[in-house]
């Protein structure tokens, strides 16, 4: 199971990498140029953004992987059971996003200290948003890696695409009477402690829920 997880950690890791760069060098040249501006508009509100797209993106970048190498072919020939498969494929998305959400609480902090003229320039977010954002976006990796194995990672994409301009509906509709779209998003981005404790709990349930899901439709292909 470790060695499945860290061959889709390793296949994933410009998901990681490049974020890392990139933020680290908005924090050097802020840094470098006493630029307030660039630690929130841009780094604070970027580092925000990618911690949406960093479970997901892993989930479909191993999925993708697998179908493209056809290594997916190559463990079911291995002693290897199909729901230890499923599982490292749910895992190392989730691993993924821990990681990140640590180095970003530790960006943003060290952003905070770097830049404490920043704070009232855009959002106003603690350093734990990111890890929150994270967890909002569980349900949508584990849809992802449910059609991947329900069909391939091409339907996968079409149905986060999909997914994404739902949600995007969804919210623009439902949102509570009198509310713009606007100040509904940045009351999900400004959430309560008890707020944001339900959303990750609801969001983990869902997640290893996910997970059941897939390994009994691999089983299933596997059977048939």
């Amino acid at each position: 199971m470790i060695s499945l997880v860290w061959k889709d950690l390793y296949t994933s890791r410009l998901m990681l990498l490049l974020p890392i760069g990139l933020f680290g060098g908005l924090l050097v040249f802020g840094a470098l140029t006493g630029n307030d501006e660039i630690a929130s508009l841009y780094f604070s509100s970027l580092a925000n953004t990618y911690s949406m797209l960093m479970v997901p993106g892993c989930a479909f970048a191993n999925a993708s992987n697998e179908e493209k190498n056809r290594t997916l072919s190559l463990l079911r020939s291995m002693p290897i059971s199909p729901q230890t498969i499923v599982a490292s494929k749910f895992l190392a998305p989730l691993f993924a996003g821990v990681l990140w959400s640590l180095i970003s609480v530790a960006a943003l902090l060290l952003g905070a200290r770097l830049f404490p003229k920043a704070a009232g320039i855009a959002l106003r977010s603690t350093p734990f948003l990111g890890p929150y954002l994270v967890a909002l976006t569980l349900p949508t990796a584990a849809m992802i890696l449910i059609v991947s194995f329900a069909w391939n990672a091409n339907v996968a994409g079409i149905a986060f695409v999909v997914l994404s301009a739902a949600l995007y509906m969804i919210s623009a509709i439902f949102r509570p009477a009198g509310m713009s779209i606007m100040g509904f998003y940045l009351k999900i981005m400004s959430p309560t402690p008890s707020m944001a404790s339900i959303a990750v709990a609801v969001s983990l349930a869902i997640y290893f829920l996910g997970m059941l899901v897939a390994q009994v439709i691999f089983v299933h292909r596997e059977l048939g």
